[in-house]
């Protein structure tokens, strides 16, 4: 989720060495990673989440789809303490995701913010891929 699904979906550079990833329980500090990475685990209801089984360099993991990386950067890009990277990454992600997509996701979450918000409305009514 997040940051570690945007780098998955190649919204943002491999270099930078901070991932999330959603855990069931709350309470778990940051892990340093060899090398100077960090992984942040963020508390999540794992059935809720829009995620799909990729292959990874360290074999298969699930990961969000990029209109749930979307609405994860965007109600929370402070999250990963790289926000400016959140950012960038969301509108790298767009080019992946229909309007349709992203308002699915907002709708089964139930709430969104003013930035999602936003996004949602500069999106339009496009529903292709460009």
């Amino acid at each position: 989720m997040g940051l570690g699904a945007a780098r998955h979906w190649a919204a943002i550079p491999r270099a930078i060495g901070v991932t999330t990833i959603a855990v069931p329980e709350a309470g778990r500090p940051p892990v340093e990673v060899d090398g100077g990475g960090k992984v942040h685990m963020i508390p999540r209801d794992l059935d809720r989440l829009d995620a799909v089984l990729e292959r990874t360099e360290l074999g298969p993991a699930l990961v969000t789809t990029p209109a749930q990386t979307i609405y994860d950067l965007t109600m929370k890009s402070a999250q990963g303490g790289m926000p400016a990277e959140a950012d960038a990454a969301v509108r790298h992600l767009l080019a992946q995701v229909t309007r349709t997509e992203l308002a699915e996701v907002v709708e089964a979450r139930g709430r969104a913010n003013d930035a999602l918000r936003t996004t949602l409305a500069e999106m339009g009514s496009q529903d292709e891929r460009s």
